[in-house]
């Protein structure tokens, strides 16, 4: 699923591919943290600022995405696992402003894959990307952030 921001960002929230990596491919574990925040008490979910979440299925994997906003950067994460597949976590981080029910993506960002494997069955491509220069919409209420077709849950503040 590649979902689009207006302009020329576009989010790729949750693409799993059983092709080639791209060529901004790269694996990393800079972003495991993200997943190990544990859920805040007092979180305000009608501030966007912090970390938010959502969960999506493609392919037969899971995908956990989370999202940071924080101090003027955009951190966006895939954790892909399930179906006997190995657990793989992909992210890409971006500058940009988000303030009165507007994302901006200031600089050209990125695109990140890595493969992911299971015994006996074709290797998959768990992908984030996040790109721009560009702007997107977003709606704060009942404890929801909707951004481009998602709905996150707020983890920590």
């Amino acid at each position: 699923m590649v979902l689009v921001l207006s302009g020329a960002t576009s989010l790729a929230a949750c693409t799993i591919k059983n092709d080639a990596p791209s060529s901004t491919s790269a694996a990393t574990h800079e972003y495991d943290p993200l997943f190990d925040a544990p859920q805040g008490a007092g979180v305000h979910p009608d501030d966007i600022v912090g970390l938010w979440e959502s969960t999506q299925t493609s392919a037969g994997l899971e995908v956990h995405l989370r999202m940071l906003f924080r101090d003027g950067r955009i951190q966006l994460a895939n954790r892909c696992s399930g179906n006997g597949y190995e657990t793989v976590t992909v992210g890409v981080t971006v500058q940009g402003t988000f303030a009165n029910g507007k994302l901006s993506v200031t600089d050209k960002g990125g695109t990140v894959d890595a493969p992911t494997t299971a015994a006996g069955k074709p290797d998959l491509f768990c992908k984030a990307s996040l790109s721009g220069p560009g702007d997107a919409q977003y709606a704060l209420g009942a404890g929801k952030l909707q951004l481009l077709g998602l709905s996150l849950t707020k983890v920590t503040d």
